[in-house]
């Protein structure tokens, strides 16, 4: 896809194509290394499209962590058993997203 700002996939289908390549190019150079002009070459749009969806670089990392910290708050509020295994749980949650 040639960089536009024109997304014609699906919104979640962007968002992961981004955070695929995002993740791809962090690990190959670094996440200082790595320019946000960058992630939106490899993942074919322009930088503007890229900060629509995302406010920062560093959203590239932390896109969803609204929601697993809801995630993990909702397993904590829900769950009647030992509180260290429901501790312990909900850090798999956050281990297991990572």
């Amino acid at each position: 896809m040639a960089a536009t700002d024109q997304v014609s996939i699906d919104p979640g289908e962007f968002r992961m194509q981004v955070l695929a390549e995002s993740i791809r190019l962090f690990a190959d150079q670094g996440y200082e290394a790595t320019t946000v002009d960058e992630v939106a070459a490899a993942a074919g749009v322009s930088r503007r499209t890229l900060f629509r969806q995302f406010r920062s670089k560093e959203d590239l990392i932390f896109a969803d962590h609204e929601a697993l910290l809801a995630q993990v708050a909702d397993h904590l509020r829900t769950d009647d058993g030992d509180p260290w295994w429901s501790v312990c749980a909900a850090a798999e949650l956050v281990f297991a997203h990572f």
